[in-house]
């Protein structure tokens, strides 16, 4: 065996099918999180994209993201992680943001609050 062999990229394991496994605990904890937080604004939501024909498309969207992070798999796994006070500042506009939408009554507020 070269050095070849020895020294590889993620990108190399992932594609050979090597140590890159997604962390599916990690992400199945972290979605639940975020579905238990929002799910006051999620049955709503789904509900017009069910019923309002020109919000149809909405039905989609999540569909089209994970086909394209499918596609994408290889290259993303990858990536490690690099933590940003950026990040806390979305986080915590997306949680005041929720938390006033909910106040106020506004459908559009939380909605778009899931987002970030």
């Amino acid at each position: 065996m070269g050095p070849r062999a020895i020294i590889t990229t993620d990108l190399e394991a992932a594609e050979h099918g090597e140590a890159a496994r997604m962390p599916w605990l990690r992400i199945g904890f972290w979605s639940a999180l975020v579905m238990a937080a929002y799910w006051s604004a999620i049955p709503p939501l789904v509900h017009e994209w069910w019923t309002n024909p020109d919000m149809a498309h909405g039905l989609f969207a999540a569909v089209v993201a994970m086909g394209a992070i499918w596609t994408k798999r290889l290259q993303l796994s990858g990536l490690r992680p690099k933590p940003s006070p950026f990040g806390l500042v979305l986080i915590l506009w997306g949680a005041v943001q929720f938390y006033v939408g909910t106040l106020s009554a506004s459908a559009f507020l939380p909605r778009t609050a899931l987002l970030l």
